[in-house]
């Protein structure tokens, strides 16, 4: 009777193992998609670890895995889409959007108290960018246009202001991939071309105290909540 009620405490006690390590696994490996997430509004952020080639420097130089995001909008059709800066500024069906995406990682944030005028006015401000060139060098002072500086703009238009403006001085852009694209992107730079910068270390001092958003930024803004992550550990 002893060895039955101890086999039977240990079958028990593997089994709660099990499940619980699948339902880990699955929500380690499962990506998100249009199906999983809870019902979306106009106006919801949703932010993403991007797989392009950049996407390594802003991590680093942000200490986040955020490096991309957009602007949820709900289409006529009643599916969610992303608008997004990617070149050119356009709408991305939300699953195709997370696809591109590594794994299928994506956090959604809400605004407080967002109101429908103000899901109206920030989808109409996002929309006047559209068509609008991606801005490869992060820069507020010409008319291309990056992933956060879209969202930046299109609540800052709606009266509501998101994230903390920064400098590349104030992020670790000392690491490697940073570095690299700080320096081979130098004399182009807004700040630099066409003579704005008389030589390389005269744009590079200007171009590091520029002023410009992150993802990161955003995404740590009190007056946001996070609706859904499957991210591991990511709270707020």
């Amino acid at each position: 009777m002893f060895k039955f009620i101890v086999k039977f405490i240990f079958m028990t006690v593997l089994s709660v193992i099990l499940i619980a390590g699948l339902i880990y696994v699955y929500f380690l490996f499962t990506p998100a998609s249009s199906r999983t997430v809870p019902p979306l509004q106009d106006g919801d952020i949703i932010f993403q670890t991007s797989l392009d080639p950049q996407s390594k420097a802003v991590m680093l130089a942000t200490y986040s895995l955020y490096s991309h995001m957009g602007i949820i909008k709900i289409a006529q059709s009643g599916e969610p889409v992303v608008v997004e800066a990617i070149g050119p500024v356009r709408e991305t069906p939300l699953d195709v959007w997370i696809h591109r995406g590594w794994a299928g990682r994506i956090t959604i944030k809400r605004l407080k108290g967002i109101t429908p005028k103000q899901q109206k006015a920030v989808l109409k401000a996002a929309e006047s960018y559209y068509g609008k060139p991606y801005d490869i060098y992060f820069s507020f002072e010409n008319e291309a246009v990056y992933c956060s500086e879209l969202a930046y703009n299109a609540f800052r238009k709606a009266g509501i202001t998101l994230g903390e403006i920064q400098t590349l001085k104030d992020l670790y852009v000392e690491n490697g991939e940073a570095r690299k694209i700080i320096r081979e992107r130098g004399m182009e730079h807004p700040l630099c071309a066409d003579g704005r910068a008389a030589t390389y270390n005269i744009c590079i001092e200007k171009v590091m105290m520029a002023p410009l958003i992150t993802p990161t930024s955003i995404a740590k803004d009190p007056k946001l909540k996070t609706i859904y992550t499957n991210y591991i550990a990511a709270k707020g």
